[in-house]
């Protein structure tokens, strides 16, 4: 996933991606808000960390590394 989107397949249905950033952590929290046609999604894991993503109809992406 480093420096890359995980992007929503229009012509692959039922594509799915890992999300490697959490392999071996235990979630403590998770948020979502949703703005119009897209959202961020914020996850709170038990070490301490905290992720935020966003997402629209078209991609799923780390804030951090991309704003």
């Amino acid at each position: 996933m480093d420096k890359e989107k995980l992007e929503v397949s229009y012509t692959e249905p039922g594509k799915e991606e890992e999300l490697t950033d959490w392999l071996g952590k235990t979630v403590k929290s998770a948020k979502v808000v949703h703005y119009g046609s897209d959202g961020k999604l914020t996850i709170e894991f038990t070490d301490g960390i905290t992720r935020v993503y966003r997402f629209n109809d078209l991609a799923f992406w780390d804030e951090e590394r991309y704003g």
